[in-house]
Parts: C-alpha cells; sequence; structure tokens
C-alpha cells in the first residue's frame, strides 16, 4: 500500500494508465481491476485505507490512500463522507493533477462521483452500482451529489434497467450510459467445489436442504423476512438448513432474533466471504433467497442461478429482468414472509419441479450474461473515454 503522496504517473510506459477510485471493499472492485489490469496500467485510490489494503492484497495493482484528517464521528460511513466531502474534493483533485491518467473511473455517483465533478477532473466515467442512484438520492443532499456526478459524466457504467432509469431521472444524458450485466459468470465452472465438505461446514447432513441468503445485513435488503419465513418452515421440514452469509448493521441483531426464536440449531451465519469461497458454498446448496427491497442487476443472484439454484426473490424490477414467476424460479412481494415461505416450501416438497427450474435458470443467465460481448462494450466505452481526455 502507497500513501499517496503526488508525483505523476510513470511516463513511457506501454498501458495507458487508468485511476480507479472507490472504497474497496466489494469483491467486484476485485472483479473489475483484475479484469482492467490486462489492459491498461491500473492504479486504485481511495479514501478507505482497509479498502486499499485489501486491493493491494487481492488484486496487486498500485494503490493508493488518499489520507484525510481524522473525523471521529459515531454515524454511518454515509454521514461521515458528507461531513468530509469539503476536504475530499481537493484531495481528490489534486490526486487526479498528479497521476494525470489516461483513463479516471469513479465509484459511487455520491462520494467519488460527485468528487469528479466537484473538482472538475472531466471527462470522467461513473460507475453506478446501485442504491448511490437508487436510494440515497430521495435523501438532501445525497440527490444533489448523485445528479451533478451524473449530469457530468463522460461515461455512465450500469447493469440493469431500472438504474438507467433512475440515472435519467437525475439529469443524465441517454447517449453517454453504457449498460451491461457486471458479472463474468465463466469462471464458475472452474470452481472446484468438494460439495461434501462445505454441506458438513453448514451441519446439512445426508438428505438435508440447504436454503441460502448471501446480501448485506443492512435494512435495504430485509434480512429479517428471511428469518422470518424460516421461522414459519421449520416447524414443518426438519430436513432443511438456513444459511446467512455476509455482514452488516444488523448481523447481532439478526442472530439475537434467530436465539430468541429458538433456531439456532437450524441457523448457520458463514460472515463476509471473498467471492471464490462464497461460490463454493452455493454451489453446495439448494435454493437462493434474497429479499432485498431495492436492486439492480444482482450479481449474486446471477451467479446463484449460474450455479442451478433455484431463485425465489423478491419482486421488483431488478430481479424481474432475470426471473419470470413459475419458470427459472419464484417471486414475492418485498416484506412478504408469507409468501417467501409458501414458495421456498413448495420448491421443497417437490424436488423435480426445483431441478427444471433450476436448470431454467442456469440457462437463462448463462445465455444473458455473455461477459464475452459486455466485456468488450466496456472496453469500447473506456477507449472512448481515453480519447476524450486526450
Amino acid at each position: 500500500m502507497n500513501e499517496w503522496k503526488g508525483g505523476g504517473a510513470p511516463k513511457g510506459m506501454r498501458k495507458k494508465v487508468l485511476l480507479y477510485f472507490h472504497d474497496g471493499k466489494s469483491v467486484y472492485d476485485d472483479f473489475f481491476l483484475n479484469f482492467l489490469k490486462d489492459h491498461y496500467e491500473v492504479h486504485f485510490a481511495s479514501f478507505s485505507k482497509t479498502g486499499v489494503e485489501r486491493i493491494a492484497r487481492r488484486t496487486g495493482v498500485r494503490t493508493h490512500w488518499l489520507k484525510e484528517p481524522p473525523l471521529e464521528l459515531r454515524v454511518h460511513d454515509t454521514i461521515r463522507g458528507l461531513a468530509l466531502t469539503p476536504v475530499r474534493v481537493p484531495i481528490f483533485a489534486a490526486a487526479v493533477r498528479e497521476m494525470e491518467p489516461d483513463v479516471l473511473l469513479a465509484c459511487w455517483a455520491t462520494t467519488y462521483g460527485f468528487y469528479a465533478a466537484a473538482s472538475l477532473a472531466r471527462p470522467y466515467g461513473l460507475m453506478a452500482w446501485g442504491s448511490d442512484i437508487l436510494l440515497q438520492p430521495k435523501y438532501f443532499p445525497l440527490r444533489a451529489f448523485a445528479s451533478n456526478a451524473l449530469r457530468n459524466a463522460a461515461r455512465v457504467f450500469l447493469d440493469s434497467g431500472i438504474q438507467e432509469k433512475a440515472a435519467v431521472r437525475l439529469g443524465c444524458r441517454k447517449g453517454v450510459v453504457v449498460k451491461f450485466p457486471w458479472v463474468d459468470l465463466r469462471w464458475l465452472s472452474e470452481v472446484k467445489v468438494d460439495e461434501e465438505e462445505y454441506r458438513r461446514r453448514m451441519c446439512a447432513g445426508k438428505g438435508a436442504k440447504v436454503v441460502m441468503f448471501n446480501r448485506r445485513h443492512d435494512p435495504v435488503y430485509s434480512p429479517a423476512t428471511f428469518i422470518e419465513a424460516a421461522r414459519q418452515i421449520a416447524p414443518e421440514r426438519e430436513d432443511v438448513v438456513f444459511v446467512m452469509a455476509g455482514e452488516g448493521r444488523l448481523t447481532g441483531e439478526l442472530k439475537k432474533k434467530v436465539k430468541d426464536l429458538g433456531l439456532e440449531r437450524r441457523f448457520r451465519f458463514l460472515g463476509w466471504l471473498e467471492r471464490d469461497e462464497m461460490a463454493k458454498y452455493a454451489a453446495a446448496s439448494d435454493i437462493y433467497v434474497s429479499t432485498s427491497y431495492s436492486d439492480g442487476t444482482s450479481a449474486s443472484l446471477l451467479e446463484a442461478m449460474a450455479l442451478g439454484l433455484v431463485p425465489v426473490v423478491s419482486d421488483i424490477e431488478g430481479n424481474r429482468e432475470w426471473v419470470t414467476h413459475g419458470e427459472e424460479g419464484y417471486l414475492f412481494r418485498p416484506g412478504d414472509s408469507s409468501a417467501l415461505a409458501h414458495y421456498v416450501g413448495k420448491l421443497l416438497d417437490d424436488g423435480g419441479r426445483a431441478k427444471a427450474m433450476g436448470e431454467a435458470a442456469r440457462a437463462k443467465v448463462m445465455a444473458k450474461a455473455d461477459w464475452a460481448k459486455s466485456s468488450r462494450l466496456f472496453l469500447d466505452s473506456l477507449w472512448s473515454l481515453e480519447r476524450d481526455r486526450r
């Protein structure tokens, strides 16, 4: 890890320099950076020290910690980031000025995207990840931040129709939108899984069924709906194990709820997992559940479908792009734990139907989420952005 202290980008390099800003805490940062380093000399910069350390370890790209004055606030990271915005914008501007990248990518509209717009570091590409344009703009001044980032971006990369609609409502020009699923499913075919071992880790005995939830434990993903559905299923089905991967603000509360309901024997909390390890647990499971109130194209949904899991997911626009009710899986009204329990029960009761739906899910996602096509579109857009900067 390097603390950024200025000094221009290396000269005379064969590859052009791409500067990528984000917090570095997502497995999809790893995915993009590992892809991009085959085409550019990639530098990753962030105000998050832990994110910088993680990216250095996971990708090997050049990293730069943008150090800022300490601000001890016992608040959510979004509030802390807002308070530090006047300090972060000039630090961001100085980093771009000194690195002189050929391509500038800023992730998350209300933070690094806004810093790019406010610091006049144009032209830049904005990567919108979901909540930054679907949920955060409901609140002022986050709406103004997202709108500013979108209006001034030379390219806006996003993964779903619902995100595109939201971006346009916020002032983004349709002509700059580049839409594609952010997932490469080919690597899943190379994942070697000792299914018996991973089922043992989840305490799933012979003949047991595993129902998996792997979204963040935050309110927008409504993880309590999954636990409430499990409470309704558990008395009728002794052969079912409920697994929750991930972490978040609600993790402690969720564990307490499971204990209070007397479901500890039936539940397994796996914690936060890297992408490859998560895939192994998913491959050893049977049913995938997402209870989110808001999503674009969920990469975890697509990966679960590619592994042949049957999805039972909330009936929101982002999920409807991939799951047709009754064909590749089931959709239920967000927050309706009884409907979720009903559809999971149907799959548990009809193994043949579940198998057929899992095969249909895999076929659909492998046909539609073609990374070979998406990656060409992504690179073409980056090259046009490079020409704009030149």
